[in-house]
C-alpha cells in the first residue's frame, strides 16, 4: 500500500446539516410505526405551521407519495407529488 503525499495540508470539511441550512429553513425528521400514525403526525405538524408555509415532504416510494398527496388534497392542502416516473418537464410544471 502506497502513501498519498499532499502538496498542502488537507482540510477537514464538516458537512453537518446544521451548518448548511439556510436561515429560516428547518429540518424535521420523524420516525413512526404504521402509516396511519405517520399521516396523523404529518397532519398535526402541518396544522402547527403558520398559514402560507411551504413544506417539502420526502417519501420512500411513489405509492406513499401519492397516498400523502391524496390525504393532503382531501384536507384542502395545495400539494403535488414529484417522483422518478415523471418526465422532468412534468416535474418542473408542477413546481
Amino acid at each position: 500500500m502506497s502513501r498519498v503525499n499532499f502538496s498542502t495540508k488537507p482540510k477537514i470539511i464538516d458537512q453537518s446539516s446544521e451548518l448548511f441550512l439556510p436561515e429560516g429553513l428547518r429540518e424535521k425528521i420523524s420516525f413512526t410505526d404504521g402509516e396511519i400514525e405517520r399521516i396523523s403526525m404529518l397532519i398535526c405538524y402541518l396544522k402547527s405551521l403558520p398559514p402560507q408555509s411551504k413544506t417539502i415532504i420526502f417519501a420512500n416510494t411513489i405509492k406513499v407519495s401519492r397516498r400523502i398527496q391524496f390525504f393532503l388534497s382531501s384536507l384542502d392542502y395545495k400539494c403535488t407529488a414529484l417522483h422518478s416516473h415523471m418526465e422532468q418537464k412534468q416535474r418542473l410544471t408542477k413546481l
